[in-house]
């Protein structure tokens, strides 16, 4: 069996002000997806404290630095997709 490991994710605001953090224990495996800066616009929803009138955002950017993985967001408005539907 593989050793278990703790990766945590780090979400910072455009302006490198963290915004919050999630911390997954006990990980066996982990796949994390390719992201290209000029690839398609990539989204996620998710409501931080210090912003609780946004619930989309924007990845500018992400990077891994060993079990840490940044990702850089822009708040956006809401955007209609299959994706609320998923």
């Amino acid at each position: 069996m593989n050793q278990a490991i703790n990766v945590n994710i780090i979400f910072r605001d455009h302006e490198g002000h963290e915004l919050g953090r999630i911390a997954h224990q006990n990980i066996h495996e982990i796949l994390i997806p390719a992201f290209k800066e000029d690839s398609h616009d990539m989204f996620i929803k998710r409501v931080f404290q210090e912003h609780p009138e946004v619930d989309t955002w924007q990845i500018l950017d992400m990077v891994t630095d060993n079990l840490d993985v940044y990702l850089k967001l822009r708040p956006i408005a809401s955007i209609s997709s299959l994706k609320d539907f998923a």
